[in-house]
């Protein structure tokens, strides 16, 4: 129906024909514009899970690094009469 909507237009093509081609360019042209909105959305959600997941591991970095800094105090106390 596309291709009869851009045919020239002789012969048995009725106006519903080309009116039923136009409808389904229209709708092709709008599923067209909302791929790029579409990809955007996807594209946002990938990087809220990969912030997600830094913002997880500093913070368990900063845990390992504080219970490190514990230990390294206790031996010093240790060794040092």
């Amino acid at each position: 129906m596309k291709e009869i909507s851009r045919a020239v237009y002789i012969g048995e093509k009725t106006t519903e024909h080309i009116m039923l081609g136009c409808l389904q360019r229209v709708a092709d042209a709008q599923e067209a514009m909302a791929k790029p909105y579409v990809k955007l959305i996807a594209d946002l959600e990938w990087y809220r899970s990969q912030w997600k997941e830094a913002v997880a591991q500093r913070d368990s970095l900063a845990r390992t690094n504080n219970t490190l800094k514990g230990h390294i105090t206790r031996l010093k106390n240790k060794l040092q009469p």
